[in-house]
């Protein structure tokens, strides 16, 4: 077995390599490794600002219901074995060779994944192989083309959307939010809380285009800010007051709020959680 150091230090090397926007090297590289993304019941989460929030309040509530969860965020802080955690857990270094020596003996030179990819495929392969419940799923970077868009996900979640890495997405808000919405699937409900008015109609068209339920933030869900510095919160199946988390900041109650929208969504779609849960979730959440 390769030692750790040796290991990410080859997977830094397809650094060199770029970044390739698209799925075809991602689903060749996956089915190689015998499609393990397909039998996943995902959360995707797309957007600018907050998805990373979102993402680890959904893994705290689904934790609080007693499932195993699968979490996978880009990029890390300090570790790369930051990027995947197994019912709230980071994996170990011993677990990142072993998934890594795995893809490589799938991976095709003529057709070389991307750090990105290659990163992705080891995420799908440990959720496949610890049987996680769901697998909660961060978008690296835009969306439609982006390596994690191979999965068949529960619910998405869109948050808001800003001008962010121009030179892949495009330079307008009407064109970053078309590649946000690519995660858009045929009538898997968006829950959204894209604020501004062209990037808003970029995501509902698509969503309309696909059959997708809308589930719209100030629309459809609900947050408020109370007076003690807690929130409440009121969505299509749950109301919640005075909810607190020990997340910082203030918008942390309209991140809740799209994480309240996706966890009733996957509550609709079969998931055992509950609004007791959630609320349990919030509190206990660390990142």
């Amino acid at each position: 077995m390769s030692t750790y150091p040796k290991a990410i230090k080859r997977l830094y090397d397809l650094q060199k390599f770029g970044i390739k926007l698209g799925l075809n090297s991602t689903e060749n590289l996956l089915r190689r490794l015998g499609n393990p993304h397909l039998g996943l019941s995902c959360l995707h989460i797309a957007g600018t600002n907050g998805k990373g929030s979102v993402a680890a309040m959904s893994e705290a509530s689904l934790l609080a219901a007693g499932l195993k969860t699968g979490l996978y965020v880009s990029p890390h802080l300090v570790r790369f074995t930051e990027r995947f955690r197994v019912t709230g857990k980071e994996i170990s270094r011993r677990q990142a060779v072993e998934l890594a020596e795995a893809v490589w003996q799938v991976a095709d030179e003529r057709e070389p994944p991307t750090f990105f990819e290659f990163v992705t495929a080891m995420a799908f392969l440990l959720f496949a192989r610890q049987r996680v419940d769901v697998a909660v799923l961060e978008v690296g970077m835009g969306g439609r083309l982006d390596a994690t868009n191979v999965c068949r996900p529960l619910a998405c979640v869109i948050t808001n959307i800003g001008l962010e890495h121009r030179q892949y997405l495009g330079k307008t808000l009407g064109v970053i939010a078309f590649e946000k919405a690519g995660i858009i699937k045929p009538h898997v409900p968006v829950i959204h809380g894209v604020s501004q008015k062209a990037a808003r109609l970029v995501v509902e068209k698509r969503a309309a285009e696909q059959e997708a339920p809308i589930i719209r933030k100030g629309r459809d869900i609900f947050c408020r800010r109370e007076k003690d510095g807690s929130f409440s919160l009121r969505g299509r199946r749950w109301n919640l007051s005075r909810v607190s988390t020990n997340l910082a900041g203030r918008h942390q109650a309209e991140n809740a709020c799209l994480a309240m929208g996706a966890l009733e969504a996957l509550a609709e779609a079969g998931i055992p959680v509950t609004a007791a849960e959630f609320r349990k979730g919030l509190k206990r959440i660390s990142c």
